[in-house]
């Protein structure tokens, strides 16, 4: 999908006053045969690695052929988020402390040298200065939080920098952080989901010291349903939202504020889900119809 301003489209600011313009232009459409494709991310060679988690536990690698998906592997593991980092491999979470690596030129799942120490791994991201951060929970229900709800941020050797847990009031900062982004000045982006139904929001924090710069709740008086969270060159951050009945792209700027929105239903999309940036002026999405 190609994403950039053009004059087919609205992509309107949160001030009714401003409008930009916008085109998403779906260049090519592949079909997997799953209902719903939870985490995805880009590989080399134009390949993808997606998973899904429910009713089914599913891990693909596939190359993107001229009509169809190519698959190239397939793994029935659980999966609670994907990133791969160049010249290591796929980096995913599942059951356990310790984080799987699938390294490049290989399908063999192997512990990596990431682990979060007996709490349960999540959502995992390469920040923009090549760092990894990772949600993490206690074990037991999702909901209401109990325990632990942390993002810990490592260096590529597995060293902690940082973790997460606590504004300056020492109030709980998450009930279950599903995504994770970040932009080039430091910043990190954590959707918290806040109930079983999904509903959440988007804490935005520094890096450096875990400060909150911003809490994001959506649009005024709307429901915010988030699913995925992606980092543009640009720096820009993009969110899917399938809040019933309008299907919205929010694009935010590296500070958390509002920049603009899209409803993807203008153009055909329903339910937006999982989305990997993978060019300066490209976003795949990956959606259940």
């Amino acid at each position: 999908m190609k994403f950039h301003p053009s004059v087919v489209g609205e992509l309107r600011h949160e001030n009714e006053n401003l409008e930009y313009k916008l085109k998403l232009e779906i260049t090519r459409k592949y079909v997997s045969k799953y209902d719903v494709i939870q985490f995805l991310t880009s590989g080399p060679g134009h390949s993808l690695w997606y998973s899904k988690n429910i009713n089914q536990k599913v891990l693909e690698k596939v190359t993107l052929a001229e009509k169809q998906l190519q698959v190239v592997s397939s793994k029935e593991i659980m999966v609670y988020g994907l990133a791969f980092i160049p010249g290591h491999g796929l980096l995913l979470s599942t059951d356990g402390d310790t984080l799987k690596i699938i390294p490049e030129n290989s399908d063999e799942i192997l512990d990596s040298h990431f682990a979060v120490d007996s709490l349960e791994p999540k959502c995992i991201h390469v920040t923009k200065d090549n760092k990894l951060a990772i949600s993490a929970i206690s074990k037991g229900p999702l909901y209401p939080a109990a325990g632990q709800r942390v993002v810990i941020v490592m260096d590529m050797e597995g060293n902690k920098h940082s973790t997460f847990e606590f504004d300056k009031n020492m109030e709980r900062l998450f009930t279950y952080p599903w995504g994770i982004a970040s932009t080039t000045n430091g910043n990190v982006f954590i959707l918290d989901r806040t109930d079983c139904n999904c509903d959440g929001r988007l804490v935005v924090l520094n890096q450096e010291d875990g400060s909150v710069i911003d809490i994001f709740n959506g649009r005024e008086k709307r429901s915010f349903v988030p699913r995925g969270i992606v980092s543009t060159n640009a720096d820009n951050i993009i969110i899917t939202d399938c809040d019933d009945p309008e299907l919205t792209l929010h694009i935010l700027n590296n500070s958390g504020k509002l920049i603009s929105y899209y409803n993807t239903s203008d153009i055909g999309i329903q339910k937006p889900f999982s989305m990997c940036y993978i060019s300066v002026c490209m976003v795949r999405l990956c959606f259940c119809m």
